[in-house]
């Protein structure tokens, strides 16, 4: 008797150090990709800019090589104000990424999907920024759009298995 319960307090205990050691990893697994979402959105929002011919988005495929081939399980769209996409990367293929937070100043926002884009699993992130307005030399009588007309958000995700 003495024994069987030597083997079942054993049990838990190695049961428990399991968990917390999955949970910790699986916390930090999270951070990691949040990070990088972040640092993503926030280095493509620094290639859009606004001029007299409208936003202007300055990537090349080189940029973030993994938006560049459907099933990547990496994908990115940026809309504007009125929630239309003005940028879609290639993974996308024919399926959507929509804006799932409020328009909130330089605010990320963060989720996890049970189904992405390609009914994977993924973290998503959504960042609101507004946009700078770059006046072109041509254009002297060009006016800066408003601050409402420069609210823009992005939508970049990625695969969580």
């Amino acid at each position: 008797m003495l024994l069987v319960g030597l083997a079942v307090l054993n049990a838990a205990v190695i049961l428990g150090i399991a968990a917390t050691v999955y949970a910790r990893a699986r916390r930090e697994a999270h951070a990691a990709l949040e990070s990088d979402l972040r640092f993503r959105a926030n280095t493509l929002a620094g290639l859009l800019e606004i001029d007299s011919g409208g936003p202007e988005f300055d990537a090349t495929p080189r940029t973030f090589p993994e938006y560049g081939s459907p099933g990547s399980g990496a994908y990115v769209a940026i809309y504007d104000a009125t929630g239309k996409a003005i940028v879609r990367s290639p993974s996308l293929g024919t399926n959507a990424l929509a804006a799932f937070a409020p328009w909130t100043a330089d605010g990320f926002a963060f989720r996890e999907m049970e189904s992405g884009p390609d009914a994977i699993p993924c973290v998503a992130v959504t960042y609101s920024f507004l946009v700078r307005a770059e006046k072109a030399s041509a254009k002297k009588d060009w006016t800066p759009p408003s601050e409402a007309q420069r609210r823009y958000q992005i939508v970049a995700t990625k695969d969580s298995r």
